[in-house]
């Protein structure tokens, strides 16, 4: 799977490692992504999400997204509403 050319123009696209990038770019059932702190996974899970929907590979009611902590749900909410335009639920 390719990234969405709206996602390639962001940013935070452009200093992905090839690790990130296969994380994003995997789209061959669910995926479990296990990494230390700081390594970037839940920041890559998130634009792994807005490229399955900019590609239209998922509708927004077919994900699940967990992370540890609740910083990282609220952070990973504002990606989501700038871009893509809906909004996540964090619990």
């Amino acid at each position: 799977m390719d990234i969405a050319p709206e996602l390639q123009l962001l940013p935070e696209s452009l200093d992905l490692n090839d690790e990130q990038r296969a994380i994003i770019t995997h789209d061959d059932g669910p995926l479990l992504v296990i990494a230390g702190p700081g390594s970037g996974k839940t920041h890559s899970l998130i634009l792994r999400a807005m490229n399955l929907l900019l590609l239209d590979k998922a509708k927004p009611e077919e994900f699940v997204l967990c992370t540890f902590t609740e910083k990282a749900a609220n952070e990973s909410n504002k990606p989501f509403q700038k871009q893509v335009g809906i909004s996540m639920v964090c619990c």
